[in-house]
């Protein structure tokens, strides 16, 4: 099992709910979608503030995506807190 496929798999559960938002950002953790953003700033910011240095994944929601799933990753790297 990859690093993200839980989050996939609940990014493909909650896709037709995520659909009334396309174009923005979604950050999930796990099985639980936090929320949705319209820039990826804001995203990873909320992601960030609630996830600390744990990783999550932040992807664009879209009906029209590639046939692999390439999220969003928010790791820390080199920052002071």
């Amino acid at each position: 099992m990859g690093r993200f496929d839980r989050e996939q798999q609940t990014y493909e559960r909650e896709k037709q709910n995520l659909l009334q938002y396309e174009g923005e950002y979604v950050v999930i953790f796990g099985d639980h979608v936090l929320g949705h953003w319209a820039s990826r700033d804001q995203a990873y910011r909320e992601g960030r503030e609630t996830y600390g240095r744990r990783p999550f994944m932040m992807a664009r929601i879209s009906r029209h995506e590639p046939s692999y799933f390439q999220p969003y990753v928010g790791i820390a790297v080199g920052d002071s807190e």
